[in-house]
């Protein structure tokens, strides 16, 4: 498994948080580190090959270990320092204070049929042990920080006042799809027709396919929860939805592809 098949989704894990390696150190060790923790999830056995396949998994977790033994430091420490400080995004984290605690909005689940939905447990699910950071889905933030990173990807990796988070050759790693055949076709079965994988979600690569009207090159994600975010540097555009709604594929279908075109039809481009 190379750290390529990390960022891919490729690497043969899964979901589970739950396995019987990962609660027992949990119960063992309350103070494990993310590292610890990341080093647990090899006892299962893999899915497929690396590299042959695609599935939505753990892999981001795996690869916020990989940061914490490359740097020396916490994942929370390192994004803290070399991202959300100098973007000003002062309101992302792992652990809320209080204060923003009392901020969070409440958590949803979609009914499909109804086109309604319930306020569900809105409990951080991704944390086993206190000093565990989730790369793949432990952080809070607002809708004014994650914009100011969406922002600074679309405009090359630069913030407005200069600071380069990342290289322009770097970003144009992340337009690049790099899954294979079988493994597009196991993305695109989930809902992302006309689109591939690349280092950081999504990746467009067929306009005639997906109905999309951002250019080739477009990447980003959506979440669990619905929120959607979109970088097409190209045009310099970086588009951000938050939302908190499980299983609302409702938005996934219809609100995020809309709200996209949308944005291209106003824009003119």
């Amino acid at each position: 498994m190379t750290i390529e098949h990390l960022f891919l989704m490729a690497g043969g894990l899964d979901y589970d948080m739950q396995t019987p390696a990962l609660v027992a150190l949990a119960h063992r060790k309350p103070d494990a580190s993310t590292a610890e923790l990341c080093n647990e999830m090899a006892r299962k056995p893999l899915h497929f090959e690396p590299g042959t396949h695609y599935l939505y998994s753990l892999c981001h977790d795996v690869l916020g270990a990989v940061v914490e033994v490359v740097s020396g430091m916490t994942l929370g420490a390192y994004m803290k320092k070399y991202i959300f400080d100098p973007l000003g995004m002062t309101d992302t984290g792992f652990r809320p204070t209080e204060e923003q605690k009392s901020r969070i909005v409440d958590l949803y689940r979609f009914e499909s049929g109804s086109g309604t939905a319930e306020k569900v447990d809105n409990t951080m699910r991704l944390r086993l042990v206190p000093n565990y950071e989730s790369g793949g889905g432990g952080l809070f933030s607002k809708t004014d920080d994650y914009i100011r990173l969406v922002t600074c990807l679309a405009n090359g990796g630069k913030t407005k006042d200069g600071y380069q988070l990342l290289r322009p050759e770097t970003i144009a790693m992340m337009e690049v799809p790099r899954l294979v055949p079988a493994a597009v076709t196991d993305m695109v079965n989930s809902r992302l027709h006309g689109y591939s994988w690349g280092l950081c979600g999504r990746v467009h690569v067929n306009p005639v396919y997906s109905l999309s009207k951002s250019p080739v090159g477009e990447f980003g994600w959506d979440s669990a929860g619905a929120a959607f975010a979109m970088v097409d540097t190209k045009n310099h555009v970086g588009l951000y939805l938050a939302c908190h709604v499980l299983n609302c594929n409702y938005a996934y279908h219809i609100l995020h592809p809309m709200m996209r075109n949308l944005v291209y039809e106003g824009l003119e481009l």
